[in-house]
């Protein structure tokens, strides 16, 4: 993922479990096929690229990741590039569906690490996120689902702390840093290598952040344990903001 000093590195049925500290939220299993591995190459079994995740956002074309990742892809402004994005199409059984298109970067913030893809062709069949979620509070319970250690994992955190703003309303010009904390080691497993650009989701499923980073001293690639935070996120308001400045400049 990213250095930071320490190295820092999507209509359905939701079925509901309790958590840790006693928050009814939907079970992330369910999300699945929503998130997709986002790679350079082709998977090929003996080689294994570097690769990070991803998910649609408003549109069947439309891949949100971070700009980190993008930026390692080669995925560029003005020039489509190719990239391969892979979807798990069973829970219990390991398929999946692989798209081989071009994208080209749309819209990016480079100091929140996010990045909007417009995709050469729609991903028919995987399904797109548009719940977002409302602002978040301290210690609110967030689920993740993506591709860390090129293997699709699930995991859940606290929010370490509320987040900052200025203001001015605006996601952009606020701090929309999202610190948080993982403790259960099967979580730390999915905030490893490969999480970045995974999205986090509220207790009620709705989108609340976009993972980017964590800290830790090993080159396992999972958080570091018993460190508050050890984990980063942007705020779902920065996507949020980036689609709408698209949206405003082809009207």
């Amino acid at each position: 993922m990213k250095l930071l000093k320490l190295l820092f590195i999507p209509l359905l049925f939701l079925s509901v479990v309790p958590d840790a500290v006693g928050q009814q939220c939907v079970d992330p299993k369910q999300f699945y096929g929503h998130v997709l591995r986002v790679e350079s190459t082709p998977t090929v079994a003996a080689t294994k690229s570097w690769q990070g995740s991803g998910w649609l956002y408003r549109s069947n074309r439309l891949l949100v990741t971070n700009e980190h990742v993008a930026k390692y892809l080669g995925l560029k402004e003005n020039i489509a590039q190719p990239v391969t994005l892979t979807r798990k199409t069973s829970q219990n059984r390991d398929t999946y569906q692989v798209f081989q298109v071009t994208g080209v970067v749309i819209a990016k913030s480079v100091q929140h690490d996010i990045a909007l893809v417009w995709l050469s062709s729609p991903l028919q069949g995987v399904p797109v996120l548009t719940g977002i979620s409302p602002p978040l509070k301290q210690f609110q319970v967030l689920s993740v689902v993506g591709y860390a250690a090129y293997t699709l994992q699930f995991g859940r955190a606290w929010v370490h702390a509320q987040l900052q703003t200025n203001g001015s309303g605006s996601a952009l010009s606020s701090d929309s840093f999202l610190p948080l904390d993982v403790e259960a080691e099967e979580s730390l497993d999915a905030f490893a290598g490969g999480a970045s650009g995974s999205p986090l989701f509220d207790c009620g499923g709705k989108v609340a952040g976009v993972v980017w980073g964590n800290r830790r001293l090993s080159l396992s690639g999972k958080p570091l344990a018993n460190v508050s935070p050890n984990v980063y996120a942007t705020s779902i308001q920065v996507v949020q903001e980036l689609y709408q400045q698209i949206q405003a400049a082809v009207r």
